[in-house]
């Protein structure tokens, strides 16, 4: 997994890590995975990486999650769904829901 921890206008020199924005990531693609193998889809491989946009004196402002994934008899519509729901449905995400923008870029890999 890839994260990438910035302010509005460039990368955050002096930021504290919170390491539940790591976890939140990979809870989200353990749900994902979950429901994916649940719906008799199992992902051969899911690659997801979160950008956090951190603006001082407002703090985190923008999570954008972005998720690439493999796997036979997968179709881009029930895995764009798969993933919305672990994204509604992950537990760190819900802890998370204070920030004003949490968007997901989904898509299968050729």
């Amino acid at each position: 997994m890839h994260y990438l921890l910035k302010d509005g206008d460039g990368p955050c020199a002096d930021v504290t890590w919170n390491g539940s924005l790591i976890e939140g990531s990979e809870c989200f693609s353990m749900a994902l995975a979950h429901g994916l193998a649940e719906a008799g889809m199992p992902a051969e491989e899911l690659k997801t990486s979160a950008t956090v946009t951190f603006q001082p004196g407002e703090g985190i402002t923008k999570i954008a999650l972005t998720v690439r994934g493999r796997g036979a008899g997968i179709d881009e519509s029930s895995f764009r769904r798969a993933a919305e729901t672990a994204k509604a449905t992950c537990p760190v995400s819900k802890a998370l829901a204070g920030v004003p923008e949490i968007t997901l870029d989904a898509r299968l890999d050729s």
